[in-house]
């Protein structure tokens, strides 16, 4: 159980509106490097070791710190 309050639906729509500006709609397409920016969440990971799986680029550049999520 936490003490932090509900999300208000104010909060809530001001989140979604930076989250849809955010949605850029790039076409993805290869290149030869790719930059990853730090993030603690293990999905941003994921998604780039996808699309290095897939053969978007041939080497990738992991920015940022780790987290107790992370550092393994």
């Amino acid at each position: 159980m936490t003490d932090q309050a509900p999300i208000s639906d104010a909060d809530r729509a001001d989140a979604l509106a930076i989250w849809d500006f955010h949605q850029m709609g790039h076409e993805l397409r290869t290149c030869s490097a790719a930059i990853t920016l730090g993030s603690l969440d293990l999905g941003v990971a994921t998604y780039t070791a996808d699309l290095y799986h897939a053969g978007m680029f041939p080497s990738v550049a992991f920015t940022g710190d780790t987290s107790m999520a992370t550092q393994g």
